[in-house]
Parts: structure tokens; C-alpha cells; sequence
């Protein structure tokens, strides 16, 4: 009874890992059209963790964000 109460749990599971290359120094910013490969995401919530990989492979600390497909 006490469990009806709390906060629902959120799970998250990877869909996809999407590379973007040769970016210039500094701030970017990175265009998404809501398709992976050649299937479009379902409606709902997701967050995606954005992080910059140099020359040498070191890779920065990720910056995360949230975003929700809609119907059109």
C-alpha cells in the first residue's frame, strides 16, 4: 500500500548510438530529424547524451538532454 503512493520508476534503454564527425572546435550544435537510420522513433519521451571525442579518442563529459517526439 505504502508503494501506490511514491513516484513512478523511469527506465531507460539505449536505442542507438549516432556518430557525428569532424566538427570544429568549440560550440556546436547537432540537427536530428527523429529517425534512426531508416525507422522514425515512436512517440513519447527520450534523452539523449551528447559528448566530444578528439584526435587522440579522449572523449569529454556528456551533456545530456531531453526531448519528446510528437504526432505531426
Amino acid at each position: 500500500r505504502r508503494l501506490r503512493s511514491r513516484k513512478r520508476c523511469t527506465r531507460y534503454v539505449r536505442k542507438a548510438r549516432l556518430t557525428r564527425r569532424k566538427r570544429k572546435a568549440g560550440r556546436n550544435s547537432v540537427s536530428f530529424s527523429g529517425r534512426i537510420g531508416p525507422s522514425a522513433l515512436a512517440r513519447g519521451g527520450y534523452r539523449a547524451t551528447i559528448s566530444a571525442t578528439d584526435e587522440a579518442g579522449n572523449r569529454g563529459k556528456g551533456r545530456r538532454t531531453s526531448f519528446t517526439i510528437v504526432r505531426r
